[in-house]
């Protein structure tokens, strides 16, 4: 088990369209780990968000992802700890 740096939300949808749905935020230098589940909302720019950690979800657009105001995902992928989950 291991994971791919998402950095952008362009590899986020990367990620989705080859059916990876499993994310994470490396938190505490690694120590702890925010689990999601993220796959495709209604419409093309927009996403279902489930926060594993607390069992809360969100439907997010792209650029509700990016700011930092409405997400830590975004955050999270300028600071290189946001990943994919890939299962070996």
């Amino acid at each position: 088990m291991g994971g791919r740096r998402i950095n952008s939300i362009e590899e986020l949808n990367r990620a989705l369209d080859e059916e990876l749905n499993e994310f994470f935020i490396v938190l505490g230098g690694g120590l702890l780990r925010s689990s999601k589940h993220i796959e495709y909302a209604e419409n093309p720019d927009s996403y279902y968000v489930y926060h594993c950690i607390d069992d809360t979800e969100e439907k997010l657009t792209a650029d509700e992802i990016m700011d930092d105001k409405k997400s830590n995902i975004g955050k999270a992928m300028k600071q290189g700890c946001f990943f994919c989950e890939i299962y070996d």
